[in-house]
């Protein structure tokens, strides 16, 4: 006896997985590719992270400048180092060019301009450390007692504080009998050089 089974009525169930197997199977490469793009990105990111990093190391690497560094500079400044500069300036004020003008104002001889003492400074940071390059954001100074023409004085310029292109020094002058004549702060800016950022 031949027995027929139809198939008619599977048809559509038979249409329906085939449709399910192929959604699934979409819907798997789908996901795949989306944690393909999500393990990129992260891997990306952590790559940025890292290149970020060394980057920033080359910077600081580049600066050779730490907390605590510390450089010594010493000057005795002239009768013709105080005129030439108030010729430069134009700070002719008496007390620093006119010796009984400052004695009658209570000082044993004249004073040496404030800013060219400062200038010492400025020589050290630009010279020496941080070095070359380097751009005075903000200064402090104080002059607790007067400087005199013929005093030999030195300066001391300490790093502290270093935070990507950005130091921070204290800095004081103090005389060979142990006068301090200047003290004060710094905040300076050390520009990355501009050939270095194009490559």
């Amino acid at each position: 006896m031949d027995v027929s089974i139809s198939t008619e009525h599977d048809a559509p169930y038979a249409s329906f997985e085939s449709t399910q197997s192929v959604t699934q199977s979409t819907l798997g490469v789908y996901i795949f590719h989306e944690k393909i793009m999500a393990a990129s990105l992260i891997c990306n990111g952590i790559f940025c992270r890292r290149l970020q990093a060394t980057v920033l190391c080359q910077c600081y690497k580049a600066l050779h400048v730490s907390v605590g560094d510390t450089v010594h500079a010493e000057r005795t400044f002239t009768e013709a180092d105080v005129e030439t500069f108030a010729k430069l300036t134009g700070d002719t004020n008496p007390i620093h060019l006119d010796r009984e003008y400052a004695r009658r104002k209570h000082f044993q001889r004249r004073v040496v301009h404030g800013a060219l003492i400062n200038g010492i400074v400025s020589s050290v940071i630009g010279t020496k450390m941080p070095g070359p390059g380097s751009v005075v954001v903000r200064q402090l100074l104080d002059f607790p007692r007067p400087l005199f023409i013929g005093e030999p004085f030195r300066v001391t310029v300490k790093v502290t504080a270093v935070r990507k292109a950005i130091v921070n020094c204290t800095y004081e002058c103090i005389t060979t009998y142990g006068k301090k004549v200047m003290s004060g702060e710094v905040k300076l800016y050390l520009p990355q050089d501009q050939t270095n950022l194009d490559q």
